[in-house]
């Protein structure tokens, strides 16, 4: 019973070489992604014909968060009110410019970008944004606000402060195989 019991352990340990062996070799044969960081006021290309530039990012909630929505999201109610001082936003204000030859939807290329934070992991996608223009021309550029919820579920009050101080943000274009960020820290100068 004892001799079963070895040879049944050692084909089962041969097994986990092999599947192990096998997933690296899989992993050996697809490049590693690279990345492209930049930082704040920074212009980061999305593609050939649209390049975006985040100029300010801060997060606000309560009373600051429904002053920001009002004035500088074109006075748009975003329901705020009901949840005052429970909802935190990351506010981005953003440039993007047409580098192309052809007119250009402008929040096509916005939704591309989620936002990260590193080292705790949290992510989200656009939620809320605003531009005095829907299109862009060849050539053009403006200015765009976008705003990404913070879940309570995600950060509660007595984690906010060490989320906000430990933790890098990434506005990132995650496209195979170069990923491109603007990395920022909220308080620092510049952002």
């Amino acid at each position: 019973m004892k001799k079963k019991k070895w040879i049944g352990l050692g084909i089962a340990l041969v097994l986990v070489l092999v599947v192990i062996a096998a997933v690296i070799n899989v992993n050996k044969r697809f490049p590693q992604r690279t990345k492209e960081v930049y930082a704040p006021g920074e212009w980061m290309p999305l593609d050939s014909s649209v390049s975006v530039c985040a100029d300010t990012a801060r997060i606000l909630e309560g009373e600051e968060l429904e002053a920001c929505m009002r004035d500088e999201f074109g006075g748009q109610d975003f329901q705020v009110k009901k949840k005052k001082g429970r909802v935190r936003q990351l506010v981005i204000k953003f440039r993007i410019k047409n580098t192309g030859d052809s007119e250009i939807n402008i929040w096509q290329y916005m939704l591309k970008l989620a936002v990260n934070s590193y080292p705790d992991g949290w992510t989200n996608g656009l939620g809320t944004h605003y531009a005095q223009e829907n299109t862009l021309a060849a050539g053009e550029e403006c200015e765009c606000m976008a705003a990404y919820t913070i879940g309570l579920g995600m950060v509660s009050d007595s984690e906010y402060p060490r989320f906000v101080k430990n933790n890098t943000f990434q506005i990132v274009q995650a496209v195979y195989p170069v990923q491109r960020m603007i990395e920022f820290k909220i308080g620092e100068e510049g952002t």
